[in-house]
């Protein structure tokens, strides 16, 4: 019994307006009842009962054949109210069959019984189908022209013709419904083995990077403090320990990202360690290692900054990045220029300009850091410009959106 329950409530068909075809079928059945009532006004005869004595005045034909087609009208709500259309023809049906007019009533009848058939639930099938059924019983009991048995076989005959016509359209919907289901699971499998497979190859390449190059920048750690003190050179020594400085940074940040991709595809691994988001002072830090390298830095900074936010270490990767590819693609870097404006309610824009010829295999196009920090300038509402400005002049240009209740502290 659960199973057949489960079916019916798998294959109801939705409350909707009266489609194309389902208004086709309602002007069929008008307009045979329409014929109907022509025939027994026009050529009614006694045979037809207590119908053809009403017919005989103006306002019993009248009545009559507003009454036919009404009920025939009344199959427009069907898809909407199954139930409530089948009970108002089916007391429309018996009412007709008093005065033997049932035949006029058969089809809305018929197809109001489909439509609760066909998608409708258990319950309200099985209780339709049964006052049908008792009405129909009723309906045999009033004719006069047939026995009872016989106008009653007659009528259960149509009715379950009715019946099985509707359980094979909720079979076909059920099938459609079984077919549809089973490629949206089998497009869900495709995409979960696709993240599968991409996150084996995200481990794959963590692990590759932190073996190549934790390894590597072990290395210059290690280099770099084997050197130290025992060049007897001052300006060298300090060279030395920046080198170590950005090794160690780069080794932390390397194994930070790597320990985060590791917690992303397995949310049960160990936290990374706690990441200190960058202050708008250590871009001044910044601009003392490219002086370092005997390049003109210059860093103006107006307006309120807000200090402590996401935003100041979303603007020292960008000047990180402007700065890493100024020193990485001209040679040589003749000067750069960074220009930090904090506005209150406008956000903070960040201008890096760095003035060197370009290499002579680069060409003016933004790297992938500075694709990444595109993308991550743009998902935070804010706009991101990187790209040649006079000759021998690359421009980073950022808008960076306020973030929400924020302190604004001075430059």
């Amino acid at each position: 019994m659960q199973a057949v329950r489960d079916w019916f409530d798998q294959t109801c068909g939705e409350r909707r307006e009266a489609g194309t075809a389902w208004l086709v079928i309602v002007l069929a059945c008008v307009a045979f009842q329409a014929l109907m009532v022509a025939r027994l006004l026009f050529a009614g005869s006694a045979r037809d009962g207590i119908a053809f004595e009403l017919v005989q005045s103006t306002p019993g034909a009248v009545g009559i054949t507003i009454a036919v087609v009404l009920t025939g009208m009344i199959l427009l709500w069907s898809p909407r109210r199954p139930v409530l259309a089948l009970a108002v023809i089916g007391a429309a049906y018996l009412a007709a069959s008093a005065i033997g007019m049932h035949d006029y009533v058969a089809f809305p009848l018929l197809f109001a019984l489909f439509r609760v058939v066909a998608d409708t639930g258990l319950a309200s099938v099985v209780g339709s189908v049964t006052s049908t059924g008792a009405g129909m019983l009723a309906s045999s009991w009033l004719a006069t022209s047939t026995t009872v048995v016989d106008e009653f076989t007659g009528q259960l005959s149509v009715a379950a013709l009715s019946i099985l016509a509707a359980v094979g359209v909720r079979s076909v919907r059920g099938w459609r419904t079984a077919t549809q289901q089973s490629h949206h699971d089998a497009e869900r499998a495709r995409a979960i083995a696709a993240e599968r497979d991409q996150a084996i190859a995200r481990t794959l390449i963590a692990a590759e990077l932190h073996d190549s190059v934790g390894h590597n920048l072990t290395a210059i750690i290690a280099l770099s403090q084997g050197l130290a003190g025992a060049t007897e050179n001052p300006e060298l020594d300090e060279s030395l320990e920046d080198i170590e400085t950005l090794a160690r940074e780069g080794l932390d940040e390397t194994r930070r990202a790597v320990s985060l991709l590791g917690r992303l595809e397995d949310p049960a691994a160990p936290a990374p360690d706690h990441h200190h988001p960058h202050s708008w002072d250590d871009v001044h830090d910044l601009a003392d290692r490219v002086r370092a390298l005997d390049v003109p830095v210059v860093v103006t900074e107006t307006g309120r900054r807000p200090n402590g936010t996401p935003v100041a270490d979303l603007g020292f990767s960008i000047v990180r990045e402007a700065l890493t590819n100024a020193v990485r693609h001209t040679e040589p870097l003749e000067r750069a220029s960074i220009a930090i404006d904090h506005h209150t309610t406008k956000g903070t824009r960040i201008t890096i300009r760095s003035h060197g010829h370009p290499r002579k295999a680069d060409e003016y196009e933004p790297g992938s850091g500075l694709q990444r920090l595109s993308h991550r300038v743009t998902s935070q509402g804010g706009t991101f410009n990187a790209g040649p400005g006079e000759p021998d002049e690359w421009i980073v240009d950022a808008k960076l959106p306020p973030a929400p209740n924020e302190e604004n502290h001075h430059a």
